[in-house]
């Protein structure tokens, strides 16, 4: 699979280092807003987050940016006890969770 472009969204370097295999042009935000502007700027063809966001994060962010261009948002999850189990990401708008 070859993407156009991926943002990433937190500060996990292993998260960017993940995209870069799927992707040339890899941009990276540590926080929403950031990824607001990189995504408004560039149209990405993925986003992926972190796990230090909420699938309230999420939700807040898609109804900003979806405005724009159609999104495809994927969670990395930690390997700890999550307090948001992944049903809950899907039900904000994410389209995949990975542990």
């Amino acid at each position: 699979m070859d993407l156009r472009s991926i943002v990433t969204v937190g500060k996990e370097t292993d998260v960017h280092q993940l995209a870069r295999q799927f992707s040339q042009e890899v941009f990276a935000a540590d926080d929403l807003i950031e990824a607001l502007d990189i995504t408004h700027r560039n149209s990405p063809d993925l986003i992926i987050f972190d796990h230090r966001f909420t699938p309230d994060c999420i939700k807040k962010f898609l109804s900003v940016a979806s405005k724009n261009c159609e999104i495809h948002i994927v969670i990395i999850g930690s390997d700890e006890n999550d307090s948001h189990f992944p049903e809950k990401f899907i039900e904000a708008g994410a389209n995949h969770y990975l542990r």
